[in-house]
């Protein structure tokens, strides 16, 4: 199960307790690594010092990405963006020639393996809430704002992180702004979003699922 929350559900539709594991999502184990922040945005080639916003729509690049950007672009609050575009090489073009007419830093990436490099030089990303996306988060400890989630799972998602006081919602790009400028304004409250993310992440649990596997076929020999 990835969450108490499920597990309680099952059982109460009549699962035994003993066979339910709450281990989470399996993710890559690079994201339990740690690196220093600043070391990072050196290496990505960005201000080791400046807050930084991650944004992903996805491996397609979905969601109004462009618009976002854009609208961020218009905010005096001073930050640099990162944007995965995934296979949406149009959206990836695009960003790449306004670039240079923007007064912020921003990076366009198109499919990449370094998510959890990303993730760790980022202070904020804004994403569509995927359940690997924000198991990945949640163990980086980043604090999302959440934009257009798919009805159905991602909706529940959304409901959860939004409980679990880890995450935002914004409707449109409008939203994104005034929830990044509140966010970047309000350090005490990103520091509360950030510790909270503890409480829930499930970091390792590719590994406890795999050592579960193993125990499981010992068991049966």
């Amino acid at each position: 199960m990835p969450s108490e929350a499920s597990r309680n559900h099952f059982i109460k539709n009549g699962v035994e307790d003993a066979k339910i594991r709450t281990f989470g999502i399996p993710i890559s184990p690079r994201f339990s690594d740690r690196c220093e922040k600043e070391d990072i945005r050196r290496k990505l080639g960005l201000d080791i010092f400046k807050r930084t916003i991650l944004i992903m729509g996805g491996s397609q690049g979905l969601g109004p990405v462009e618009k976002m950007v854009d609208a961020l672009e218009r905010i005096s609050l001073d930050f640099q963006i990162l944007v995965v575009c995934g296979i949406n090489k149009r959206l990836q073009k695009i960003l790449a020639k306004r670039r240079s007419r923007y007064k912020k830093k921003m990076l366009a990436f198109g499919l990449v393996e370094n998510v959890d490099e990303l993730m760790e030089a980022s202070d904020i990303i804004i994403t569509k809430p995927g359940g690997l996306t924000t198991s990945e988060a949640l163990a980086k400890n980043l604090p999302m704002i959440i934009i257009h989630p798919i009805p159905g799972q991602e909706t529940k998602n959304t409901e959860f992180l939004l409980q679990q006081g880890v995450a935002l919602r914004a409707e449109d790009k409008d939203d994104v702004t005034v929830l990044v400028q509140e966010l970047f304004s309000n350090s005490v409250k990103l520091d509360e979003m950030r510790k909270k993310t503890d409480l829930i992440k499930k970091p390792n649990s590719a590994m406890d699922t795999a050592q579960l596997v193993l125990h499981a076929i010992n068991n049966t020999r």
